[in-house]
């Protein structure tokens, strides 16, 4: 019984790093030999077997994701070809017209008006035949995401300024496109940084007014030049072509903020934590070095996918939750542990300092549930509470606990191989493509002064926001611009490029209908 028990727990402790010690060194103080025991365990059980899960699991994320891709791949694929043979004209049997095309879009997207279904038919029509084919039309699906917006590039917008604004505001734009002006910024934020390091530092050991030790001459100069930087960059860029980057968006709400938490900071209630705000200015460094990009672009891969993760974990944690407040709502663990080696850590006494605290992890509730599952789930001292609640129930308690962790070392083991799995693949496309710009698609459609009459008297020609050009369209052409942000299925439509012959070769082998 007592190997059973007592010494299963000490191996299941020992398997994390900061229990090692307390479970070993009783043993060695016996005898200098066990600690060979404990040292070959560890490297077989926790270096050896754990990584190898990792791996294992890693493996089975790419091949599945990639399984997945290839699916949906010929799925598209598919639902293309059967949208093809409803659609094609009549008199050519391989070809479709706007007409038909605006029909179909009607069904697919009722919200997409007519200016922009044009688009897209032109971005597909890449032969520029005025119809469209089946290898054109494959491309489908990336067409349809496309956002448009009038290109003007090749316009300011304060061109229709008089002198002398129109030279000032071209003299700015000269000034943010310099390359030196990036490089002053990055160095404005760098020695914010060592400012901000040097004020915490010294105001830790400060006992004065916080309202008074916070707002320091740094913290207004720092504010300062952001909020220059950011109103030269408007004036140069213009707000459209400002705001198009995510980066400068980031940039305009951290200075926005800081702007905010500045006055607050001179108000006699000021909050001291509205100054880590500043801090946040230091994520702009990330464009610097393409390894910093790469952490970057991968969270940004990873953010869309994390909810359905959170939502695996939260319903995993519900079932504990459930289960643990059946099992141990009724026990209260304040002073529950006296005479035990863990007392200290469940002691209370009002007034006392030195209290344990660890009594607040119960399962009163389910918020209180929740918390203490995420508390078993991050702390490596979580045998504590398996230990008191062992002591206010029975031994047998120590299942759901043994159980929760094991199934948690599983699925943390699963999401670090799903984020190990998103960086490498971020990085193999970098490798293969030129994707370190910001959009996946740039591309232009010219529409000409012919090609309005082509349009029925019913529809308006990019009706919004384009009526300067409109007016325009008998002198000039308009162009337009197609963006599509990197998406991971973008993405890796350019990794699996060469694969994607060969799963469409074996789609028809198997005498599928994909194509």
């Amino acid at each position: 019984q007592h190997l059973s028990e007592y010494n299963c727990k000490l191996l299941l402790m020992t398997m994390f790093i900061f229990s090692y010690p307390s479970v070993m060194l009783p043993y060695y103080a016996v005898s200098p030999w066990s600690s060979w025991f404990f040292i070959i365990y560890l490297i077989i059980v926790l270096f050896i077997l754990m990584n190898l899960l990792l791996a294992v699991v890693y493996e089975a994320f790419t091949v599945i994701e990639k399984d997945k891709f290839r699916k949906l791949y010929l799925h598209k694929r598919q639902a293309c070809q059967y949208a093809f043979n409803l659609l094609k004209c009549e008199s050519s049997s391989d070809l479709i017209a706007l007409s038909h095309f605006s029909g179909m879009m009607k069904h697919y997207y009722p919200r997409m008006n007519s200016d922009k279904v044009y688009l897209v038919f032109r971005l597909l029509n890449k032969s520029d035949s005025g119809l469209i084919n089946l290898e054109e039309f494959y491309k489908f699906y990336e067409a349809v995401s496309v956002t448009w917006r009038l290109d003007n590039s090749q316009k300011s917008w304060y061109m229709h300024f008089k002198p002398p604004f129109i030279h000032i505001f071209l003299n700015i734009t000269k000034l943010v496109k310099w390359k030196y002006f990036s490089y002053f910024t990055y160095v404005v934020i760098f020695v914010n940084t060592i400012f901000i390091l040097y004020r915490t530092a010294e105001f830790s050991k400060s006992s004065n007014n916080p309202a008074l030790s916070i707002v320091t001459w740094d913290a207004v100069l720092f504010t300062v030049l952001y909020s220059l930087e950011t109103i030269l960059k408007l004036a140069g860029l213009g707000p459209n072509v400002y705001l198009s980057s995510g980066w400068n968006v980031f940039d305009l709400s951290v200075t926005i903020s800081l702007v905010v938490a500045t006055i607050l900071e001179m108000l006699p209630s000021s909050i001291y934590f509205i100054v880590v705000l500043r801090g946040l200015r230091i994520l702009t460094l990330f464009q610097i070095r393409s390894r910093l990009r790469d952490i970057a672009n991968t969270m940004a891969l990873l953010l869309p996918q994390m909810g359905s993760v959170l939502i695996v974990v939260l319903i995993i944690y519900y079932a504990f939750v459930i289960i643990g407040m059946e099992l141990f709502s009724g026990h209260d663990l304040v002073n529950c542990c006296i005479n035990s080696t863990i007392e200290n850590y469940f002691r209370y006494s009002e007034g006392d300092p030195h209290q344990g605290y660890f009594y607040l992890n119960n399962f009163h509730n389910v918020l209180t549930s929740y918390v203490t599952l995420f508390h078993l789930t991050v702390v490596n001292d979580w045998y504590i509470l398996m230990t008191a609640f062992a002591l206010v129930t029975s031994e047998w308690s120590r299942l759901f606990f043994m159980s929760f962790y094991l199934v948690m070392m599983v699925v943390v083991t699963i999401i670090v191989a799903f984020i190990l799995e998103t960086f490498t693949f971020w990085i193999q496309t970098r490798r293969n493509q030129n994707v370190m710009k910001e959009y996946a698609i740039q591309e232009r459609v010219i529409i000409t002064r012919e090609e309005y009459p082509l349009r029925t008297p019913k529809e308006t020609l990019f009706c919004s926001g384009t009526s300067a050009y409109q007016r325009n369209l008998s002198n000039e052409d308009m162009v337009f611009l197609g963006e599509k942000k990197k998406s991971k299925s973008f993405l890796q439509l350019l990794l699996y490029n060469n694969h994607l012959d060969n799963w469409t070769q074996e789609a028809l082998e198997a005498n599928t209908p994909e194509i």
